[in-house]
């Protein structure tokens, strides 16, 4: 399994690009190419199609609690840190 996943990211290469630039989704010796910035945007923007398409869907519903999660550190980290008065 670990041998598979290697070969499968071994055809992505992320990259990052001066400002201003967009250097996403070229293919460089059957490799491809993304850009970390226009990337994430593009998962972000996905996520947000696909979770307003299944948001009556009870399966998906249910399965919430299965997906990564990331928290806003500007409010401190639960369990770890803490911002406010004491």
């Amino acid at each position: 399994m670990r041998q598979r996943a290697r070969e499968t990211l071994e055809g992505f290469v992320f990259v990052f690009a001066r400002e201003g630039w967009v250097v996403h989704n070229n293919r460089i010796n059957g490799r491809l190419q993304l850009q970390v910035d226009v990337f994430c945007k593009d998962m972000i923007d996905s996520v947000r199609l696909w979770a307003e398409d299944t948001k009556n869907d009870p399966d998906i519903k249910a399965r919430y609690a299965e997906l990564l999660f990331i928290r806003d550190v500007n409010s401190g980290i639960p369990g770890l840190i803490q911002f406010g008065s004491l």
